[in-house]
């Protein structure tokens, strides 16, 4: 299987996830790997805008490089879908993934995440990569708690 999915609960409403998601505010606290960070992010929001993540490794391992994409639909706060590829590092190889996010308001005011990754590559560790979304997620989570 070349694809990630994955579904996550939020206490909060689709708008305030939603914003989280796509704001480059949030976005330096919540995304990376758990051994990286996100030291800026550049964000055009709207359908054919781009967008450049740059990471960093956390403490003196040194290294870094960018996740890159162009946004293909907005539909605040239920539908964001967007290339994403890794620019300068070995999964460079995997070229263009397609992520899709689909954001619906639960009974109480929460939110269901529904998330894929569709790869034309299967990347080495599938299991990494669905832990990644899900430390991400996880994270942007409790910052949404605060």
């Amino acid at each position: 299987m070349n694809n990630v999915y994955l579904t996550r609960e939020f206490k909060q409403p689709p708008e305030v996830v939603f914003n989280a998601l796509t704001n480059p505010d949030y976005i330096t606290r919540w995304f990376g790997p758990p051994d990286m960070y996100t030291r800026k992010a550049e964000v055009n929001l709207q359908e054919g805008g781009k967008y450049i993540f740059y990471l960093e490794r956390d403490g003196d391992k040194g290294g870094g490089f960018n996740i890159e994409g162009v946004y293909r639909e907005i539909d605040p706060p239920q539908v964001l879908v967007f290339t994403l590829e890794y620019v300068g590092t070995t999964m460079s190889r995997l070229g263009e993934s397609l992520v899709t996010i689909r954001l619906s308001a639960l009974n109480g005011g929460g939110t269901r995440l529904s998330f894929s990754q569709e790869f034309t590559l299967k990347p080495a560790n599938m299991a990494g990569r669905t832990r990644a979304w899900q430390d991400m997620f996880g994270r942007m989570g409790h910052l949404l708690t605060l």
